[in-house]
């Protein structure tokens, strides 16, 4: 039986998951340019349904990738499809009236003939369940990264601040920058390539854009780290940053919501999106690595033991799709 993941966006919870189920893992994420991307990632998408001819498919949503993976489940009606979405996935829209109505409707389609989605948090249901009643709720699993050799060089006296950024709408680029300007003894590091509107005057000195970073550079980034910061002006999310960082026993800065504190206890430090809050926040970080050392490892720990449990219903999903094709009696 064939098992294959489909991402056309290369993420650690693509990577981790696939890895935990065993399924067989395609990325296809190239040019930063959005239509040729989309472009290539839907041509080598059909290809390797060609070839494949997978039964079980599972993806990270993407609107014309669950479109190509439905019309397929249309076609092989024997295929178990699940979407893996996320929270900005879901709710995006369009907002010219016409093409909003088409794509409306092509999203209720796509969601309609998909077996399964998979949302991060409970607090998704609402949404989800308007597209799809077959939800199951599943957090990332602890990525395995590898920390680099190879220090960063920074100035003595400097602690070094990450923002993990994609330059989304929904990352607080000026908070950051101008919380920045109140740290003197801190390097910010901003990852992402940064759109071509961006004032680039308004950068202090001790603020560095990093450009894309390969997995290598961006771990290396991550591990080196006194802080990182996993920050976003929605509500109801959990950051693959978050996980990276508690991976990599590196203190992370991430906002105080109700979804946060259910998923990451005292493992992480909360937040308002204000200075004064975020400043606070660098400060404990910088001031308390001995004692948020301790409280990652131990919420690391008490994860890995409950990630197995929360992960077997989808286990089970496929398991009994398995047998139920095979003509064999689930055990």
């Amino acid at each position: 039986m064939e098992k294959i993941w489909i991402t056309w966006n290369d993420s650690t919870r693509s990577r981790s998951i696939s890895s935990c189920l065993g399924l067989e893992l395609s990325i296809f994420d190239g040019s930063r340019n959005p239509l040729i991307r989309h472009t290539n990632a839907a041509l080598r998408t059909v290809q390797l349904l060609i070839k494949k001819k997978p039964d079980v498919v599972v993806c990270q949503y993407s609107f014309l990738l669950l479109i190509i993976l439905s019309i397929y489940r249309s076609v092989n009606k024997k295929t178990l499809l699940i979407a893996d979405c996320h929270n900005k996935a879901l709710k995006r829209s369009i907002d010219l009236p016409i093409v909003r109505s088409i794509f409306s409707k092509l999203k209720a389609w796509s969601f309609k003939n998909t077996d399964y989605v998979i949302i991060t948090n409970s607090k998704l249901h609402p949404i989800a369940s308007k597209l799809n009643k077959n939800l199951i709720i599943l957090k990332d699993p602890l990525p395995d990264l590898a920390k680099d050799t190879n220090p960063i060089q920074s100035k003595k006296n400097e602690h070094l601040v990450t923002f993990v950024s994609t330059f989304a709408s929904d990352e607080p680029h000026d908070l950051v920058i101008d919380t920045a300007k109140q740290c003197s003894n801190c390097i910010f590091y901003i990852t992402g390539s940064p759109p071509n509107e961006f004032d680039l005057s308004i950068l202090p000195e001790n603020v560095v854009l990093t450009g894309f970073l390969d997995q290598v550079e961006y771990i290396r980034l991550i591990s080196e780290s006194d802080a990182v910061l996993s920050l976003s002006k929605e509500k109801n999310i959990l950051q693959c940053s978050t996980y990276e960082a508690i991976s990599l026993d590196t203190p992370c800065i991430t906002n105080d919501t109700e979804t946060n504190r259910e998923a990451f206890k005292d493992a992480v430090i909360y937040t308002d999106l204000s200075k004064e809050s975020l400043k606070n926040s660098i400060t404990h970080a910088l001031e308390n690595k001995e004692k948020l050392l301790n409280n990652i490892l131990r919420f690391k720990e008490d994860y890995k033991k409950i990630y197995s449990n929360e992960i077997n219903p989808l286990i089970r999903v496929i398991q009994e799709f398995n047998h139920e094709s095979s003509g064999k009696p689930d055990p």
